[in-house]
């Protein structure tokens, strides 16, 4: 979900992750340093604010959710496969 966040509208506070992993802030800031050391994301501060910080993808990164977007629709398809054509429709 974090990527994922990262590769749309960006992430730009600690607090925005922790909401949306549900969590607290500290839990948030420690799962995002993680991201950080396995290069899948980039902490930098922001031009424009630099009480702000920007977190975004790195080139490992865009990879990994890549591959993982392609594994949630193959999972997705396979769900759908065992449906009667009434209950796909």
């Amino acid at each position: 979900q974090v990527l994922k966040a990262a590769a749309g509208s960006g992430i730009d506070r600690v607090d925005a992750v922790a909401e949306l992993l549900d969590c607290a802030p500290n839990s948030a800031s420690e799962f995002l340093s993680r991201l950080i050391e396995r290069g899948l994301l980039k902490k930098q501060r922001r031009e424009d604010n630099a009480r702000f910080v920007s977190f975004t993808l790195t080139p490992q990164g865009k990879k990994e959710l890549k591959a993982y977007l392609s594994l949630e629709k193959q999972k997705l398809a396979e769900a759908i496969e065992v449906l009667s054509e009434d209950e796909q429709t």
